[in-house]
């Protein structure tokens, strides 16, 4: 997403844009729900540099209970290379999306935040769609079945709507958010697990999968760490990365903001 150009959606991306100049297959990171938790976003950047992805692809949430929503979104539009989607605390804080599933503190939050947003950043979050496939991947905040509902692939049952989906669609890999939980389904001669908090995803071409590539901004799943994960082509596996971040910045931000002090407590116990 080139600076400037932020008003135009994300463009499908066919096949041939797998390979550079070259002709050598990509990586690209995939991230989600920073949460308007910048300092951690920031941290995730820095791994990021050493890393040589060729795209990044964010599932989408960039605000809700952090301190930083418009530092978020403006560090996120200097990204060249940046695909984004909508996440529900984005599409409900533009009026998108009714609030009335978020709990007390995510309400508030998403009260303080309007009052944050300027014409920049409301613009660009309204512009942000739901999903994108590239070749046989599927990209979507909440669930392949239902991007809109901002339902949870939480259990199998979840997972099987999901993997229904997929099948009609023709996609093998579903990326998702949301849960704030790192870890993956696979759907292997109708059968599905789940992994949680793997390092790595070995992807087999005889099974499909959904990964919940975790939180940047407020992981939930014991690892306050920030949390994002790099896809490589080549090797058709998926790597989890954790990265620390100075937390109690973050803490103190939430409470100056008057923010909810829980909001400072949970990041740091990362649930």
């Amino acid at each position: 997403m080139q600076p400037g150009n932020w008003k135009k959606s994300p463009v499908r991306i066919s096949t041939p844009h797998f390979y550079n100049k070259k002709g050598l297959l990509l990586k690209f990171a995939v991230l989600s729900d920073i949460h308007a938790n910048l300092e951690a976003f920031e941290s995730v950047l820095l791994h990021l540099r050493e890393q040589k992805c060729e795209k990044i692809i964010f599932l989408g949430d960039w605000v809700g209970y952090g301190p930083n929503p418009c530092e978020c979104i403006r560090k996120g539009q200097e990204l060249s290379h940046l695909i984004s989607l909508a996440g529900n605390h984005d599409w409900a804080v533009v009026n998108k999306t009714d609030p009335v599933t978020f709990n007390i503190v995510a309400r508030q939050s998403l009260g303080w935040t309007q009052k944050q947003l300027g014409e920049n950043e409301t613009e660009f979050l309204k512009s942000l769609p739901v999903t994108h496939i590239i070749d046989n991947l599927l990209f979507v905040h909440s669930t392949p079945d239902a991007p809109t509902l901002w339902k949870y692939i939480i259990t199998r049952k979840h997972a099987e709507h999901g993997f229904h989906v997929m099948q009609k669609k023709g996609v093998s890999v579903a990326f998702v958010g949301h849960t704030h939980f790192s870890g993956y389904f696979t759907q292997y001669k109708g059968n599905i697990t789940f992994t949680p908090t793997p390092q790595q995803v070995s992807l087999s071409p005889e099974a499909r999968y959904i990964i919940n590539v975790g939180s940047v901004g407020q992981p939930r799943d014991h690892n306050p760490k920030a949390c994002y994960g790099i896809y490589n082509t080549e090797a058709s596996s998926f790597t989890y990365y954790r990265i620390p971040y100075p937390l109690e910045a973050v803490q103190n931000k939430i409470i100056d903001a008057s923010l909810h002090p829980f909001l400072a407590v949970r990041i740091a116990k990362g649930v």
